[in-house]
């Protein structure tokens, strides 16, 4: 690599490859410094925020903590980003050998094991004076193109492949367009009006499936809810609401468990917060083995959460389908 000399420059300033390597090792550190400086402000936005910083006459909602949370988290993954690029720029800056010949050359490595093999024995040279090539031949005529051949008869129809398994009619899907909950409870009274469907197994008043033929079966459900009140205080880390779909008889199993989201914030000396978001839709599938006369149902698990749910969320409702696949 050639030295740069910057020209019209009086003294005239020379730069080496190790004052190169400095500047840059400097501009990376400065740039450490600000990111430091970004983290810095981040923490003064929420301590403002929630209080502990003067200035904000009106304590600020669940809500305004929740998009200062998004905020924050949004600048930190920049700030991860920015810290990931400057990692790499720092490795590769410092694998430039300061020499401008480059590293020392390694040391030669060691002849393979292993002998020679013999030298194999020269053949006998020919007897006698290799004639002369004699001329080649005339092309002979292209002879005439034979008729083509009868068609062959045509085979015997090879035997019918073994029959698939047939696709079972067993199912059934159910509407619930809302209820409020405040503790654990099975979900009932579900409608199975068009576009949804019925099943004789499933009992919409009860809101139980009772498994016809031992088999495997596929189960989903899509909740969707909202709280019906601000969420006053942290949650303690034992509070883990959920909605289950259970196995009610002969044994009491949890077949398929779908957590609530939860906000987990946790800034040192600052803010300590978890609590279910306040809106939300909860997925749950799976596919399962039951056996005849099992009972299923789909639950709403509590777990020490308090708090009014008004499931099925502003119209949108809870829609749940068991379909029997073999």
């Amino acid at each position: 690599m050639s030295q740069a000399n910057i020209p019209n420059i009086t003294p005239a300033i020379t730069v080496t490859r190790d004052d190169a390597i400095n500047l840059l090792l400097t501009s990376i550190a400065i740039e450490e410094l600000s990111l430091g400086h970004i983290i810095h402000a981040e923490a003064e936005k929420l301590q403002y925020a929630i209080g502990t910083l003067p200035g904000l006459t009106v304590p600020a909602s669940i809500s305004d903590l929740l998009l200062v949370n998004a905020s924050v988290r949004q600048t930190l993954q920049d700030v991860a980003r920015k810290e990931m690029l400057l990692q790499s720029k720092l490795d590769n800056i410092l694998s430039v050998p300061s020499s401008s010949t480059g590293g020392i050359t390694g040391a030669t490595g060691s002849t393979g094991v292993g002998t020679t093999g013999a030298t194999g024995a020269t053949g006998a040279t020919g007897v006698g004076i290799t004639g002369a090539t004699g001329a080649t031949g005339a092309t002979g005529a292209t002879g005439i193109t034979g008729a083509t051949g009868a068609t062959g008869e045509t085979g015997a129809t090879g035997a019918t492949g073994a029959t698939g398994p047939a696709f079972t009619t067993e199912n059934f899907s159910a509407y619930l367009s809302a209820v409020t909950l405040s503790d654990s409870s099975q979900l009932v009274n579900w409608s199975t009006a068009s576009p949804y469907y019925d099943s004789p197994s499933f009992n919409p008043l009860t809101g139980t499936y009772t498994v016809p033929a031992t088999g495997t079966y596929a189960i989903k459900a899509t909740i969707n809810y909202q709280t019906s009140e601000a969420i006053a205080g942290s949650l303690g880390p034992e509070i883990t609401p959920a909605f289950e779909v259970q196995r009610i008889t002969p044994t009491a199993t949890s077949l398929i468990i779908g957590d609530f989201p939860v906000l987990n914030v946790n800034i040192e000396l600052v803010l300590t917060l978890r609590a279910i978001l306040g809106a939300g839709t909860i997925t749950l599938a799976g596919d399962v083995q039951l056996n005849a006369g099992d009972t299923i149902g789909l639950f709403y698990v509590a777990n020490g959460l308090t708090t009014n749910l008004d499931l099925g969320g502003g119209g949108e409702g809870i829609v749940w389908s068991i379909h029997r696949l073999t």
